[in-house]
């Protein structure tokens, strides 16, 4: 059965994704800012795509620090993942939408990016939604 996040956060993150103008990222940039909000992710390398305007990579969770410390730098990763990087919002509201059709894959989406992860935790799915809830608040 697949996890489910908790019924606020899932608002929260539906109510980022009804945002008006919404900002735009690259991947590192992206990875930064999720971290900053604590999602302890790690970028991988660029993935092959037929997607023309879209780049995947790679992405891991890292093995989680305390709540006010990042995990270390050697860290051991886990999570698998990937990161999509759309031209726009609606490309990645689209992505996120195929990905919530697969039984396996927890979707995440903010701005013009979609994330896709196999096999966390439901902590660590919390610790994902909560990072992408607060991109909100920016």
């Amino acid at each position: 059965m697949r996890p489910l996040l908790p019924a606020a956060l899932a608002t929260a993150i539906l109510a980022l994704a009804a945002c008006g103008e919404e900002r735009s990222f690259d991947a590192e940039e992206f990875v930064e800012t999720m971290n900053d909000q604590g999602a302890q992710v790690k970028l991988g390398e660029e993935l092959s795509t037929t997607d023309a305007g879209a780049e995947i990579y790679a992405l891991r969770l890292e093995e989680a620090g305390s709540a006010t410390e990042p995990a270390p730098a050697d860290a051991e990763l886990h999570g698998g993942g990937s990161l999509k990087v759309t031209e726009s919002a609606d490309a990645a509201r689209e992505e996120y939408e195929r990905c919530e059709d697969a039984v396996t894959l927890i979707c995440f989406r903010a701005a013009n990016v979609a994330i896709y992860f196999e096999g966390i935790t439901p902590e660590e799915q919390a610790r994902v939604g909560q990072a992408i809830a607060a991109l909100e608040d920016e």
